[in-house]
């Protein structure tokens, strides 16, 4: 599999990319609403920890409402999903899909920004939160889970970690582009859940999300 690195903030990505995408004929979409351009969160479900000071939503703002960031806005078309916070926060949002019969080839991509304002991040304390003594929790994780895992699980329900990190934290950060091949993570005919995390104790952090797509042949 081909890698290429891209430079975002003086932050090395490794970016996994799948050879010849999977925008030809033979590709099956599995997930709904995938670019938010139902304008709500049709297809996706919302998960925050108790007590947060935020909110994951659809939105077609270039300026988050509460930590009042200029973000990117869209990657394409008009909506995108934003995760805002005002004070300590952390959610997820995911959808389940399932991988039809007799398919072997599964792609995924995605486009996303992770603007830590805090210039802290990445810091990870294991566990999807903001909440314990002396925790330093900043980062966003987009993960791959099995059906049966648990919407917070960062252990043994994860089939695959797709990013763990943040991006920069001068704004505008662009977009961008993730390429992932699950072919050999995933089996045909099993249920698997997109999972994209936010975890923010040290300061206003915010994860932009579009065009996420799952595909198999």
């Amino acid at each position: 599999m081909k890698r290429i690195i891209v430079v975002v903030m003086g932050v090395f990505l490794l970016l996994p990319f799948v050879y010849g995408g999977c925008g030809g004929s033979g590709w099956t979409e599995l997930l709904t609403n995938g670019d938010f351009e139902t304008g709500d969160l049709s297809g996706w479900t919302v998960e925050l920890v108790p007590g947060a000071a935020g909110d994951i939503t659809v939105t077609d703002a270039t300026v988050a409402p509460s930590s009042g960031a200029t973000t990117a806005g869209p990657a394409g078309g008009t909506w995108y999903a934003l995760a805002d916070q005002d004070e300590n926060f952390a959610g997820v949002i995911y959808q389940s899909f399932t991988v039809p019969d007799g398919d072997d080839e599964v792609a995924l991509t995605f486009d996303m920004f992770v603007l830590d304002l805090s210039g802290e991040g990445p810091l990870d304390e294991g566990f999807i939160g903001y909440s314990g003594v002396d925790v330093d929790n900043q980062h966003v994780r987009v993960d791959v889970l099995s059906a049966v895992a648990g919407t917070f699980d960062v252990g043994g329900g994860v089939i695959r970690t797709l990013y763990l990190e943040v991006d920069g934290f001068s704004p505008v950060l662009p977009y961008i582009p993730y390429s992932f091949d699950l072919s050999t993570d995933l089996v045909a005919g099993e249920t698997y859940v997109i999972r994209f995390a936010q975890s923010s104790s040290e300061y206003y952090m915010n994860m932009g999300i579009d065009n996420v797509s799952v595909k198999s042949k």
